[in-house]
């Protein structure tokens, strides 16, 4: 039935659509999973990342500020545990100086 449908792609495609960051040198796009309070970033240097439990203020901060990469740097880059998800050595970090996002 159409309502069975309905859940189930929203279970499956729980985060929004990529959101293009046009004139950012750091990120490329990102999208959010507001049910799951995940973060996923692509970076300008090909990198793709998971940010875990940020809230969705983060996001909304994220796509309304005029600098993505200094927002990012000030509000989530040291504040959220992540995964790299794609690039020359995907790995699991908490939140550090000693593992570099680009």
């Amino acid at each position: 039935d159409l309502l069975r449908l309905y859940v189930m792609q929203s279970e499956v495609m729980a985060y929004s659509a990529w959101e293009s960051f046009q004139g950012s040198s750091v990120l490329s796009s990102g999208r959010y999973d507001a049910s799951e309070q995940k973060l996923q970033l692509r970076f300008a240097s090909g990198k793709h990342y998971e940010y875990a439990d940020v809230p969705q203020s983060f996001w909304w901060g994220l796509c309304q500020s005029e600098s993505k990469g200094a927002f990012f740097n000030t509000h989530i880059s040291s504040s959220f545990q992540f995964v790299q998800l794609s690039g020359s050595s995907a790995r699991r970090c908490i939140a550090s100086n000693s593992c570099p996002h680009s």
